[in-house]
């Protein structure tokens, strides 16, 4: 009890202060402060210290700062990290371990270790980054882009390790659908390296990733940009097929077969732009995607990692070539078992990115097939697990949140506390 008491103390004398704040950069007195967030000047601030939604919104605005901003100054940050017991190289260590089991929590708390002990601007960026790579593990790319920028921002840095995070910030970029400014970074990264082979791995690994996010965000503009389309599809296939190359050739140089499932990435990718561009027959695309996932029937007998990813965005580019193809049943039958092999790898990787791709494929499908407004003629039920990974994806995905409202507007929901929504 005492601990809470002192919390809530605590609280209380941050949203004093940030009330003194919002007074001062108003430059009003504290009856105008009150007045214009609607409270008594006696009880500007709750005896609690815990402030109700309309107060903290009215701060925001006060302040121009966003709700989030005032809702960490008033809450505080995250909880304290434990002291790190190892060194920095021992950390770092165990965080690309985590990375590779999938351990994104531990991730970020080993690189939150690691920024208390970094002596200088390359062991501050390089905790940065493991930070970041456990928040885009998470698929809360927001906070990976926070974190990223943040190690760019560092002094003194080698150049191919600004190469190597401007790389990672466009592929965060890409993945938030930021596709303007991933494909900016990404060139910007290719640019950057000299002309021909990069010898250092670093360089490979950022020439590689900037070359399949330019080819990506390009294949992302194909459909929105009728105009131009033959001039970018070449430029795509282009990026796609040198970023192909590269991966391949770490994965034989350095023994990683995950270099070789981004590289089958690549391949799916320019499938689909092949298509799109007549220089593949949808039919033939949609058949040389189908037949490949036979491959991957029993998704829970495959290891996890970047070459089951790259079966579940092979899944995706056939849904786009179907929804853009093809018609009626055929298209339908196509879209069921493409979204449902998606579906299936998103859950064995836990991938938020395959998670929103197939939301926005179905209701697609389901607008197509009833009034455009997204009010479908046949039912859509979603159960527990459909609905957490739906709200998981419209806090991730900025961009997707209209379409998330727009399927809860029109979904039923199952098997949640309270039974049938």
């Amino acid at each position: 009890m005492a601990n809470r008491d002192s919390v809530e103390r605590m609280r209380k004398l941050r949203l004093l202060q940030l009330v003194e704040v919002a007074r001062a950069y108003r430059g009003c007195t504290k009856n105008e402060l009150a007045a214009k967030l609607d409270r008594d000047p006696a009880k500007i601030v709750p005896e609690s210290g815990n402030p109700k939604l309309d107060l903290v919104v009215g701060l925001a605005d006060a302040l121009t700062w966003s709700v989030t901003d005032v809702v960490e100054a008033i809450w505080g940050a995250a909880p304290e990290v434990e002291p790190p017991s190892a060194s920095f190289e021992e950390l770092d260590r165990e965080a690309i371990g985590a990375h590779r089991d999938g351990d994104f929590v531990r991730m970020i708390r080993l690189g939150q270790q690691m920024m208390m002990i970094a002596t200088d601007g390359r062991q501050r960026a390089s905790a940065a980054c493991r930070v970041a790579g456990g928040f885009e593990g998470q698929g809360i790319y927001l906070k990976a882009v926070e974190w990223m920028q943040a190690a760019s921002r560092e002094v003194q840095l080698p150049a191919p390790s600004i190469r190597v995070i401007t790389a990672n910030l466009a592929s965060c970029h890409y993945s938030l659908g930021n596709v303007r400014e991933a494909l900016a970074l990404a060139r910007d990264v290719a640019t950057s390296i000299s002309v021909g082979a990069p010898t250092e791995r670093r360089d490979q690994v950022a020439l590689a990733l900037s070359r399949y996010v330019e080819g990506s965000s390009l294949r992302r503009q194909l459909a929105s940009d009728p105009v131009d389309r033959v001039a970018i599809g070449e430029l795509a296939l282009s990026a796609l097929e040198h970023a192909r190359v590269l991966y391949s050739k770490m994965s034989a140089d350095y023994g990683d077969d995950s270099y070789a499932g981004v590289a089958n990435a690549c391949v799916g990718a320019a499938l689909e732009v092949e298509a799109l561009l007549g220089r593949r027959s949808a039919d033939e695309a949609l058949k040389r995607i189908l037949d490949a996932l036979e491959g991957v029937r029993d998704v829970g007998a495959i290891s996890r990692g970047d070459w089951l990813e790259s079966w579940g965005w092979w899944a995706v580019f056939g849904c786009n070539i179907a929804q853009r193809h093809l018609d009626g049943e055929e298209r339908d039958r196509a879209l069921a078992i493409l979204t449902n092999k998606a579906s299936e790898v998103a859950e064995r990787q836990g991938n938020w990115s395959l998670r929103e791709q197939v939301f926005t494929v179905e209701f697609v499908q389901r607008c197509e097939r009833g009034a455009p407004d997204g009010d479908t003629r046949e039912s859509w039920v979603l159960d527990a697990d459909d609905l957490r990974n739906l709200v998981g994806a419209m806090g991730r995905f900025p961009n997707f949140r209209s379409t998330g409202w727009r399927i809860l507007s029109v979904a039923r929901v199952i098997g949640t506390q309270g039974g049938p929504q």
